[in-house]
């Protein structure tokens, strides 16, 4: 929470629609409502303003490999960031939110405590290539984010779009991934 963002869980059994009101309280008093609507799923991939080169928003993405502490990405692209560009055959990790159930089912706001199955069918292309998904879960450890740990598949060196998508439709992001010889 801050001045002028607040993120928040959706508790379970809040029906899906159009229009549900949300306020918020805290010791000062409480807000007028505000409406949002409340969606089965509403996936994004993490890609901070931080991540977007050379008009380029690219994902946040790390090796999945404990040894290897990079982000991927182009060496010397993001000031004081350590990068390097996947390559074939590199189990990387992405992080998201809004992906809906899991199972075993973890209750909102909990920290998740092992892994889970993100419940809806979620696809990785990266380019035109599919990608061999490895995990897709909560992140154990944390509330509400989820973990991706995608095989990069064989594509040409250089940005390539990174296409998710859910149950058949695309993540309403242009996001790209650095991949390298």
């Amino acid at each position: 929470m801050s001045p002028t963002q607040v993120n928040a869980l959706v508790p379970d059994g809040v029906p899906i629609g159009a229009g549900v009101p949300v306020t918020v309280k805290n010791p000062a008093g409480e807000s007028d409502p505000a409406t949002v609507n409340i969606a089965d799923v509403a996936p994004a991939i993490l890609a901070p303003p931080g991540f977007s080169v050379a008009g380029k928003q690219h994902a946040v993405a790390t090796f999945a490999a404990a040894s290897d502490v990079a982000f991927v990405g182009a060496a010397g692209s993001i000031a004081g960031v350590t990068l390097r560009p996947a390559r074939a055959g590199d189990v990387i990790t992405l992080y998201g939110v809004g992906f809906g159930p899991v199972t075993p089912a973890v209750t909102p706001g909990t920290i998740a405590s092992g892994t889970t199955a993100v419940g809806a069918n979620v696809t990785v292309q990266i380019g035109t290539t599919p990608a061999t998904l490895k995990y897709s879960g909560l992140a154990p450890g944390f509330v509400g984010l989820y973990q991706f740990n995608v095989m990069v598949p064989s594509v040409a060196a250089g940005d390539q779009a990174l296409v998710v998508s859910v149950n058949g439709t695309p993540v309403a992001q242009n996001l790209f991934l650095t991949v390298g010889p």
